[in-house]
């Protein structure tokens, strides 16, 4: 099991959040991430220690959705294919095709931590299947540890991932233990998976019927 932790928060996306409320800020900085990987099946989402953000619903799935997008993301490794998951909900589940990223090693190397890690920066294959604002910039990970997991749809090679740069946030490895943790695959309804296409024209035809156009 993993947990990773916010390294930098561009100001800027945090200026514009904080209109909505300011205590997003605090939820933000003090949640994390947890990543169980089995090797074959990882599964990331999100947990905090505070029980009183809980209370704070609307920040605290703002922060959540901001980070990871779903409340579940699983990636399967031989597929090649994650979901990015709502728990209780109706929407559609949108499926990623994790090998739309390639990842091109760059020859730099440090240490983060007790890890040698190297970094590997992101080549978007197709950009029509993607949310932009959602894509990993590059990586840093760790070789000697063989299992494939990290913060993200795309840890599709070997090797742990220890930190991950996107757009707005920059996401780095806070522990990991190597035991028995349970993960149990999620059992998908296939009738509610969606490539990336139909989950955008999907909530298109949604947002055209609940906010149509004023009339002159």
């Amino acid at each position: 099991m993993l947990s990773y932790d916010k390294d930098t928060v561009s100001d800027r996306y945090i200026e514009m959040v904080q209109r909505l409320n300011s205590q997003y800020r605090e939820i933000l900085d003090a949640v994390k991430l947890k990543v169980i990987s089995s090797g074959e099946v990882y599964q990331v989402s999100m947990f905090d220690e505070n029980p009183n953000f809980l209370e704070l619903t609307q920040q605290f799935n703002l922060a959540k959705y901001s980070l990871i997008g779903w409340d579940i993301i699983q990636s399967d490794v031989k597929t090649g294919v994650a979901h990015g998951i709502l728990e209780n909900s109706e929407d559609p589940i949108r499926a990623v095709n994790t090998k739309n990223i390639v990842w091109e090693l760059t020859g730099e190397s440090k240490e983060i931590g007790n890890l040698k890690v190297v970094q590997a920066i992101a080549k978007i294959q197709n950009k029509e299947d993607e949310y932009p604002a959602r894509l990993p910039i590059l990586c840093w990970f760790a070789p000697e540890i063989d299992f494939h997991c990290g913060p993200t749809e795309y840890a599709n090679f070997e090797g742990m991932i220890v930190q991950i740069d996107y757009p707005r946030f920059r996401i780095v490895l806070d522990s990991y233990e190597v035991g028995n943790f349970p993960l149990t695959p999620i059992q998908l309804d296939e009738s509610k998976v969606m490539d990336h296409q139909e989950y955008q024209n999907y909530h298109e035809r949604i947002a055209k019927v609940k906010y149509p156009k004023s009339r002159n």
